[in-house]
């Protein structure tokens, strides 16, 4: 009896030291995602990923859910990101990618190794690797219900009342200076389309209509093209 009470004793030391190591290996941090503010409301916030698949998202500004939640990637999601933070290789990079392209919201990058940790912040002119690595992280985030790409301005209507159009101006036109001549109309500079000055540009549609929101722009110095999104 006595060599059974000590087994179970040391059962139970040895199985809460296991727990205690399996809880902190699963906050093995992976790989996250922190967007910046801009001259519009372009979405601050943070995407942490770690090695278990757990996910942590906290929303700063401008988000459509801001605070923290968490969610959890399926094997296949954790897969494919593994395999985009291989690619990208953020070790082989410096820690800031100078940008060519004005007004464009920043972001850094952060990824993981032992004790170690590589972080790279740039804008949408950074190499391709790290764009998908991004974009990835975006697109997993809102397949979990996390709507990450849209900023949001607290004096719109909701989105759900919004209407977009997507204007393209001169390479030398500040988009945020630009969209100011129109404050009565309260637009919003939602996201940059690429590395393009292009930008998706909200409105509400019960004071302007889209038609008379495009026929205004079009005619005006500086724009190349408006189009209603499709």
């Amino acid at each position: 009896m006595k060599y059974l009470a000590i087994f179970g004793i040391l059962a139970v030391l040895f199985g809460c030291r296991g727990g205690a190591a399996s809880s902190q290996s699963a906050q093995v941090p992976l790989v996250q995602l922190e967007t910046t503010r801009c001259r519009g409301y372009c979405p601050a916030y943070t995407l942490l990923f770690y090695r278990n698949g757990a996910a942590l998202y906290n929303g700063l500004y401008f988000v459509q859910k801001p605070g923290e939640h968490r969610f959890q990637l399926t094997p296949a999601e954790l897969k494919r990101l593994e395999a985009a933070v291989q690619t990208a290789n953020l070790w082989q990079y410096p820690s800031k990618i100078e940008s060519q392209v004005a007004d464009a919201p920043w972001s850094v990058l952060t990824v993981y190794r032992d004790e170690r940790k590589q972080a790279v912040a740039g804008s949408v002119d950074r190499p391709q690797p790290l764009l998908d690595l991004e974009n990835l992280m975006k697109d997993l985030a809102e397949v979990h219900g996390l709507p990450v790409r849209e900023g949001v301005n607290p004096d719109l209507p909701p989105a759900a009342s919004r209407q977009t159009v997507v204007v393209l101006l001169k390479p030398e036109v500040n988009a945020g200076d630009w969209l100011m001549q129109f404050s009565e109309l309260r637009l919003q500079l939602l996201r940059r389309t690429g590395a393009q000055n292009e930008w998706i540009v909200a409105f509400d549609p019960a004071q302007i209509s889209s038609e008379a929101l495009t026929d205004l722009f079009k005619d005006m110095e500086g724009v190349l093209q408006v189009h209603p999104e499709k």
